[in-house]
């Protein structure tokens, strides 16, 4: 018989805790620049110049990857397919912290 081990890193008991503390209808929130989606900005890095001063596109992608990955690790965890939608920073602001529009 196998026996769960203990974890002993705190960056990923942390991470085991939060997502065992996320509930249903959980949002990730992120910046998707010029782009239409986090797909399409966290799969843009062949149109990133990583080596030039501004580093706006940089942090666009990587940070929608980031997103993307964040998704599918607790989709995975959770077996809720369906939650820990994505969506675009500019979208999240016009909406009140209880959900209602501010107008």
């Amino acid at each position: 018989m196998k026996t769960a081990r203990l974890v002993r890193s705190p960056v990923l008991s942390m991470v085991i805790l939060a997502a065992g503390q996320a509930f249903a209808e959980t949002t990730v929130v992120v910046n998707f620049g010029p782009h239409a989606s986090a797909e399409a900005a966290g799969h843009s890095e062949a149109k990133v110049d990583w080596l030039d001063a501004d580093t706006t596109d940089d942090t666009v992608c990587t940070e929608c990857f980031a997103a993307l990955e964040l998704q599918r690790y607790l989709r995975n965890m959770t077996a809720r397919t369906n939650d820990f939608a994505i969506v675009d920073d500019a979208d999240v602001q016009a909406w009140h912290p209880h959900g209602r529009r501010v107008a």
